[in-house]
Order: structure tokens, then C-alpha cells, then sequence
């Protein structure tokens, strides 16, 4: 009866050095959550893992190590309000976004350089590099007609600093710049009148087009103008040209008409003379002296007289 308390005392000190072990065993895992990388440090010494880098997932670590965890996925980093000054020594405030990523492959050497307090480096390199960017370019006009390539200069010096620190520069954007009032209202409008000494040569180069094109149709209506004048000429020619042919060749079938009359009755000069006045005088009396040549009778004279 009396190993009954002591039985007993024994099963619950079991019981609770396997509730113990347990929990111990189980507190022994470690959760990497999804879009994390880590490595594994022991609380107790301080010292790392060397070697292992973790993905997500559910690892035994033992008691004493915990992980230094780092995102896996690019980093958003929005600075704003950086105080600048231009190389024509005006004051800007610049606001900017920077995406990097770290490179899984040297976590230990971000960790031994900066242990968690990278991000601090990181923004602290972004502001120097704007600031000393900044001093490159001039208020006036770089900052309203340069800013992508100040955003690229920006950009390039960057990733030189990322690439050399352990990480990846994604991307890079110069979000806006301020400039003061005054120097902005001097700025806008040279820009304006510039704007307007542009309009106002397109207009002139417009207009002078319009006249070169009023010139060319111009030159094109004479030119239609004297074809058609060169074609009523040659047109008039041709007619008279044509008239005078059928006069040539009417009149030459009445002489021939008229000799042939002749021989076939036998005239005398005078007797054909006479019918020949006859004739024109029964057809046309107003041209009959000049028909049968009673003022210049050498031509039908010549006539007749060849060819009776």
C-alpha cells in the first residue's frame, strides 16, 4: 500500500517531463512565411548558420536559433520633401520612389554589414544622390525640360551603389519637383513666349505655303489661258486654211468646166468671155467685172488661151 503515493508522484513527473519535451520538441520548428528568405541565428551565442539560406517553409532549428528574416520580394522606398540646390544655386524639393531587391546570394554579407538596418543605408544613399545630382543641372530649363534625363542620371549612379551593396535596383522614378514661386512664374513664361514664337512661325511658314500654292495655280491658269488661245489661233488657221483650198478648188472646177464647154462648142476668146460674164452675172452680179476680168483679164486670158 504504500508504493501507491509514490507510483503516483512518478506517472505525473512523467507526464510532465513528456508535456515538457514535447513542447520543447515542437519549439524547435521554425515558420519561414511565403515571400521571405532567412538565415538562422542562435539566440544564445549570437552566432549564424553559415552556408544555409531558408525559403518559406517549416524547418527544425533547435531551441536556441530563430531567423533573421529578409524580404524575398522588391522593396518599395518613397523619400519626399529633399532638400536640393540647383547648379544656378535656386533651392528644389524632390520627391522620388526607388524599388530594390536584395540578392538572396549575399544575406550574410548584408547581415554582417548591416545587420537589419539596411533600409536606413539604402534611403540615406538615395538622398545623397539626389542632392549631388541635383547640382548638375540648372533651374532653368533643366528642371522643366530635362527631367527624364535627370531622372536617368539619377538612376544610373544608383544602381552603381545598389549593385555594390548586397542588392538590386528595380526601378526608379523622380516624382516631382518644386521650384520657387517666383522662379517658376519667370520659367512658365519664357516658356509661353517661346511657345508663341513657334505658333507664330508656323502661321508665317503657313501662309507663305498658301501663296506659293496661289502662285502655282496662277501660273497653271495661264498657262491653260494661253493654250487655249494657241488653239483657237491654229483652229482659225486651219479654217481660213480649208476655205480657201475649196475656193481654190471650186474655182478651178468652173475653169475647167468653162474649157471644157469650149472645146465641146468650139468659142472664139470672146464668145467664152462673153458666156463666162454671162454666168457670173446670172450667179453673183455684184463680183461679175472682177469674175470675167473686165478690170484684170490677164489671168483668164492666160488661161483660155493655154489651154484652148
Amino acid at each position: 500500500m504504500a508504493d501507491g503515493p509514490l507510483n503516483s508522484g512518478c506517472i505525473s513527473c512523467f507526464g510532465l517531463v513528456y508535456i515538457i519535451s514535447v513542447s520543447l520538441f515542437f519549439s524547435s520548428f521554425e515558420i519561414l512565411n511565403p515571400n521571405k528568405i532567412g538565415i538562422a541565428k542562435d539566440t544564445m551565442t549570437n552566432k549564424l548558420t553559415e552556408d544555409i539560406i531558408y525559403f518559406e517553409g517549416h524547418y527544425f532549428l533547435g531551441l536556441t536559433k530563430k531567423f533573421e528574416e529578409y524580404p524575398a520580394r522588391s522593396i518599395e522606398m518613397d523619400l519626399q520633401n529633399i532638400d536640393a540646390t540647383s547648379s544656378d544655386n535656386s533651392q528644389t524639393v524632390i520627391d522620388v520612389s526607388v524599388q530594390y531587391k536584395l540578392v538572396p546570394d549575399e544575406i550574410f554579407q548584408l547581415y554582417s554589414k548591416f545587420s537589419s538596418s539596411y533600409q536606413s543605408y539604402y534611403e540615406s544613399q538615395v538622398r545623397e544622390v539626389v542632392i549631388k545630382e541635383a547640382q548638375n543641372w540648372a533651374t532653368s530649363p533643366d528642371f522643366y525640360v530635362n527631367r527624364v534625363d535627370i531622372g536617368k542620371a539619377m538612376r544610373s549612379t544608383l544602381k552603381g551603389i545598389f549593385n555594390t551593396s548586397h542588392a538590386e535596383l528595380v526601378g526608379f522614378q523622380l516624382r516631382s519637383v518644386d521650384l520657387p514661386t517666383r522662379l517658376e512664374e519667370s520659367i512658365r513664361d519664357t516658356i509661353v513666349a517661346a511657345q508663341l514664337t513657334t505658333t507664330t512661325t508656323i502661321q508665317q511658314e503657313a501662309t507663305l505655303k498658301r501663296t506659293e500654292a496661289a502662285n502655282v495655280e496662277a501660273e497653271a491658269d495661264a498657262e491653260i489661258e494661253e493654250i487655249d488661245a494657241t488653239a483657237t489661233a491654229t483652229g482659225t488657221l486651219i479654217k481660213a486654211e480649208a476655205t480657201a483650198a475649196y475656193t481654190k478648188k471650186v474655182t478651178k472646177a468652173r475653169a475647167d468646166a468653162l474649157l471644157y464647154t469650149a472645146r465641146a462648142m468650139n468659142l472664139s476668146k470672146a464668145e467664152m468671155f462673153e458666156l463666162l460674164w454671162q454666168q457670173t452675172v446670172a450667179s453673183n452680179p455684184s463680183y461679175s467685172k472682177v469674175s470675167v476680168g473686165f478690170e484684170d483679164t490677164s489671168m483668164a486670158d492666160n488661161l483660155i488661151t493655154t489651154s484652148i
